[in-house]
């Protein structure tokens, strides 16, 4: 999805007909890595505000941004450190802030890969509540993970196992 990797002579990626290296679809993608890129100096606000030129044209970011902004610091819990420092925050807030800086350019398709990654139980809590909400506003979630905790919020689950798909089916299928 990253583009890093061209897809052999016999496959094909495809998302909703269409091959997704077309720039229409990569720009619905929201990939957040499992150590996302932050830069430290700057604080919460100018991080979003940073991602919502990158990810909107011109009229778009003056529409929508500061809406945006309002709306995921209140959605992630951040009103209050809007101001802070990307270095101060704690590990679970900067996770919230790269994710909340992905959705800044409104993605459909959202890859998070491994994201309870050093994330405590309170935080891991949180970071769930923030997907199932996601989820129910109708964004498209791909969680990469080898945490049993995704089967509590996922609607369909695949497993891999050395490389081949081993299952695909409900979460309680994959339980069993």
């Amino acid at each position: 999805f990253e583009g890093t990797y061209r897809k052999g002579e016999r496959s094909e990626v495809t998302i909703g007909g269409v091959d997704y290296r077309q720039g229409q679809i990569r720009e619905r993608i929201a990939l957040l890595e499992q150590e996302p890129p932050l830069r430290y100096d700057l604080t919460v606000e100018e991080t979003l505000r940073h991602s919502a030129r990158i990810a909107l044209d011109a009229k778009e970011y003056r529409d929508s941004a500061e809406g945006r902004l309002e709306k995921f610091c209140e959605l992630f819990g951040l009103r209050g450190r809007r101001q802070s420092r990307i270095k101060t925050l704690s590990g679970g807030e900067m996770r919230r802030v790269a994710l909340a800086a992905e959705l800044m350019g409104s993605p459909g398709l959202i890859i998070l890969d491994e994201p309870l990654s050093g994330l405590d139980p309170y935080n891991s809590r949180i970071l769930w509540s923030h997907l199932k909400q996601l989820a129910f506003l109708g964004h498209t979630l791909i969680l990469p993970t080898h945490s049993y905790e995704a089967l509590r919020i996922a609607n369909t689950v695949l497993v891999i196992h050395p490389g081949e798909q081993c299952f695909y089916g409900s979460p309680q299928g994959a339980y069993q």
